[in-house]
C-alpha cells in the first residue's frame, strides 16, 4: 500500500516522497479506523461512528490520487483532510481532549515529502496547521461540545491523544533528521571522491588553491625540469600481447616511475597511453 503510485520510471527522490506521504496517510487512516471500535465499546452515537468512517473514505482517496499520478494533489489533499479532521474533533469534543495537539505532527509532516523548489508550499502548509492550532485552541473554550464523553473515558482518551500526537511528531522529526544525516554523509563522501579525482589530475598545492576559490592560476618558475618518457616500439609490441598482459606491464612500469617521483620530489603530471610525464621544480621550487 505504501508504494501506491510508484512507477518503474519514477525517480528515486520522488519515489521516497510518494512512499512517505502514503505512510503518513496510513498512520492517519489507522488512527481513524482505530477509534471506531473504541467508540463502539464506549457507546458513542451512530453519528460519530459514521463521521469516522467518512474520514477513512476521504483518506483512502489520497491513495487513489497517487495511483493516478496526481502526487501533489494527493499530498495537499491528505494535509487538508488531516487539518479538517483535527479541527472538527477539537470543536466537537471541546475541553474534554487535547485533539489540537495533532496539528503539530501535521505541521511538520511536509518536511518529509515537499520536494526541492517547493519551499513556499512547505511554509504555507506548516503555517496553516499552526494557525489552525491557535484558532481551534481558542474556539474550543467557547464552543459547546457535540459529543460528551464519560469522565473516565475522556481522561483515558485525552492521555492517549496527547501520547499519540507527540509520538507521531517525534517519529516524523526522527525520520527527517535521519534523512538529513544520510544526505550529509553522502555529500561528504562525494566531496571526498571529487577531491581524490582532483588530486589525480592536478598537484595537491594547485588543487588546494582551486578549492580556495582561485580560478586563473598562472605561475612563473625560473628553473624547472620536465621528463617525458615513452616506451620504444610500444605499438608493434602491443599487437603481440593480450590486453591483460599489456595493462599489467604498463602498471608495473608506471608504478616504478611513481615510486621514483615520490622518492626524489618530482610531480607526476600525467600518463598518456605508453607515455609518462613528470616535472621537478614546480609547482613548488
Amino acid at each position: 500500500v505504501a508504494n501506491t503510485g510508484v512507477r518503474p520510471e519514477t525517480q528515486l527522490q520522488e519515489r521516497k516522497r510518494i512512499v512517505l506521504s502514503n505512510q503518513l496517510v496510513l498512520i492517519a487512516l489507522g488512527m481513524v479506523i482505530g477509534f471506531i471500535p473504541f467508540g463502539i465499546s464506549t457507546n458513542v452515537s451512530l453519528l460519530e461512528a459514521s463521521i469516522h468512517l467518512m474520514e477513512a473514505l476521504f483518506l483512502l482517496g489520497c491513495f487513489y490520487l497517487n495511483h493516478l499520478g496526481l502526487y501533489r494533489t494527493a499530498q495537499t489533499t491528505g494535509l487538508a483532510i488531516s487539518n479538517t479532521i483535527t479541527f472538527f474533533w477539537v470543536l466537537a469534543l471541546g475541553k474534554q481532549l487535547y485533539a489540537e495537539l495533532f496539528f503539530f505532527p501535521v505541521a511538520v509532516s511536509p518536511l518529509l515529502f515537499v520536494g526541492p523548489g517547493q519551499r513556499k508550499s512547505l511554509y504555507f502548509l506548516s503555517f496553516l496547521s499552526v494557525a489552525l492550532f491557535f484558532a481551534a485552541h481558542e474556539l474550543k473554550d467557547v464552543t459547546t461540545p457535540i459529543f460528551v464523553l464519560e469522565p473516565e473515558v475522556a481522561r483515558l482518551t485525552g492521555y492517549s491523544t496527547a501520547f499519540l500526537s507527540f509520538a507521531i511528531l517525534l517519529s516524523i522529526l526522527y525520520y527527517f533528521q535521519r534523512g538529513t544525516v544520510k544526505v550529509e554523509s553522502e555529500l561528504i563522501e562525494e566531496q571526498k571522491k571529487s577531491e581524490r579525482l582532483l588530486l589525480n589530475i592536478l598537484p595537491e598545492p594547485i588543487a588546494q588553491r582551486l578549492k580556495k576559490g582561485e580560478r586563473l592560476i598562472a605561475d612563473r618558475f625560473e628553473r624547472a625540469t620536465v621528463i617525458f618518457a615513452d616506451l620504444v616500439n610500444f605499438t608493434p609490441m602491443s599487437g603481440q600481447m593480450s590486453a591483460e598482459a599489456l595493462v599489467n606491464m604498463l602498471n608495473h612500469i608506471f608504478s616504478g616511475f611513481d615510486v621514483l617521483c615520490e622518492k626524489h620530489g618530482l610531480e607526476k603530471i600525467k600518463t598518456i597511453g605508453d607515455s609518462y610525464m613528470a616535472a621537478a621544480g614546480l609547482p613548488e621550487p
